[in-house]
């Protein structure tokens, strides 16, 4: 069963996936090249993760990581106020974890405005959420490079399209692509 039709996000869904695509498209065409830096401080902690605990390692990526994740970055999709309030206490945790109390600090004032007082704007949360999401997932990218702006790009887009899904469809489907992009991504590095 579906939950009410957002129409007014479908551009944003259809923006996002076509991102998506053309950010997997161009990784996959400077890999071909051989412009991918595997020595990205991120991939040097999972090959270590990896190399002394296999198991444990595709437990925390493939299944713990998408789930806390997806409650903290879309669980507010299900459009109930405690739904809300779950995300932007674990969005906030999240990012302070990641970046820090000040950036953490205004990245919940920002959620907040748009949860709680602004409250018909899923554009701007699916945006918002997106951003943040992204850029946690970059923080420990050692250097500015056209590599790591396509990797931003796919994981902001990839979010994008995974908030209009959860608010289209369901938040569960959502969890599920996570789980599966995590999935993909962690077979195709070992």
């Amino acid at each position: 069963m579906c939950k009410k039709i957002h129409n007014n996000i479908n551009p944003l869904l259809w923006g996002g996936i076509i991102l998506w695509v053309l950010a997997v498209i161009s990784g996959w065409i400077l890999d071909w090249f051989g412009y991918i830096n595997e020595q990205d401080e991120v991939l040097n902690v999972l090959d270590y993760f990896v190399k002394k605990s296999p198991i444990l390692s595709f437990v925390i990526v493939c299944i713990l990581s998408p789930i806390i994740e997806e409650f903290a970055f879309r669980y507010w999709t299900i459009g109930k106020i405690s739904a809300r309030i779950i995300s932007l206490i674990l969005s906030s945790i999240y990012i302070y974890v990641e970046l820090g109390f000040i950036i953490a600090f205004v990245c919940a004032i920002l959620l907040y405005v748009l949860m709680f007082i602004i409250k018909k704007n899923d554009i701007a949360l699916i945006i918002t959420t997106s951003v943040m999401f992204s850029l946690l997932h970059i923080n420990g990218f050692s250097c500015v490079s056209f590599e790591n702006i396509i990797c931003l790009i796919d994981i902001f887009s990839l979010a994008v399209v995974q908030c209009c899904i959860a608010l289209k469809y369901h938040f569960a489907i959502s969890v599920v692509i996570h789980i599966v992009s995590n999935m993909i991504a962690f077979v195709c590095y070992v």
